[in-house]
């Protein structure tokens, strides 16, 4: 039922089990990041920070799935991002129009029920600055929010736990924004890099099985290439894994068009020419380095 407020205005409930994490993603925890999540949670929010595909999300799903009673909300956040998505809005439901609450108001509401909860924000620097300024009363010891349409502040109850954390890609990356130093002060900030190559070697080997060992320790070298190429793209774990498993479903060659894709037109021919040093006779990269050239893979 819906909680009765100032002038009988009804917010829509959120249902804690609507927000339990269900299912492994398979995590392995070689950057040791769990260790450091069993001290902080209850002590201070966090931001990770790194490139793109390193399991910085997953990371926190698989934690919140070890605990087993941690709902997680989660909000991804663009440029687009408005206060109604933080906050909430006015909505009609039936006959009645009711406050839905936003990720904020919803995780607050969530962790007041059940003792405790998890909030992320994904891809948190692509937030305007103006939104940003929303998260300042939530992560510091005020722990509420102001909502104007309800004349209402929702604040975290003293006994229970929001942990608030924030995940984010290098400002390098198009659509985002410095984060604002007052927010910033407001968090631990935990730098996530790319595993070592035995540690990535690991989790592609868990994640699949049957790899082919040879074109696994090639594409290894061959994404290291691309890290240390400053090209346009670099690749991940997480574009490692879909390549392989594209070898294992359409071959190599196939497999190859479809990752060089990835790469700006005037850099393809550059990363091509590295993939068949890494690749070697593997492969015979230097046909698909214009993707015109689909029609020819056989």
């Amino acid at each position: 039922m819906p909680d009765k407020v100032k002038n009988e205005i009804s917010i829509r409930k959120p249902d804690p089990g609507d927000f339990m994490v269900s299912h492994s993603s398979g995590y392995m925890d070689v950057q040791k990041l769990h260790p450091v999540f069993d001290k902080l949670w209850q002590r201070r929010n966090i931001i990770l920070h790194g490139p793109k595909g390193v399991g910085k999300s997953i990371s926190i799903l698989d934690w919140a799935l070890a605990q087993g009673t941690i709902p997680l909300i989660t909000q991804d956040c663009s440029e687009d991002t408005r206060r109604t998505d933080l906050i909430g809005m006015f909505a009609p439901v039936g006959d009645e129009i009711v406050y839905a609450p936003g990720s904020i108001t919803t995780a607050i509401m969530v962790a007041n029920e059940i003792g405790h909860a998890i909030l992320v924000m994904e891809e948190m620097n692509a937030l305007v600055p103006q939104m940003q300024k929303i998260l300042n009363p939530l992560t510091d010891t005020r722990r509420s929010i102001f909502v104007p349409e309800l004349g209402k502040v929702i604040s975290l109850d003293p006994e229970a736990t929001l942990w608030v954390v924030g995940v984010m890609n290098p400002a390098v990356h198009g659509g985002v924004y410095a984060l604002n130093e007052d927010l910033k002060s407001r968090f631990d900030i935990i730098l996530v890099d790319y595993p070592s190559s035995e540690d990535e070697a690991k989790i592609l080997k868990k994640r699949l099985p049957n790899v082919n060992k040879d074109i696994l320790k090639r594409s290894l070298t061959f994404a290291r290439e691309t890290r240390a190429a400053m090209a346009n793209y670099s690749l991940s774990t997480r574009d490692l894994e879909a390549f392989l498993d594209d070898v294992a479903i359409i071959g190599p060659m196939r497999a190859m068009y479809i990752l060089l894709g990835k790469f700006d037109d005037d850099t393809r021919a550059t990363i091509a020419a590295r993939a068949k040093s890494a690749f070697g006779s593997t492969m015979d990269v230097t046909q698909i380095a214009n993707l015109g050239e689909i029609k020819k893979l056989t």
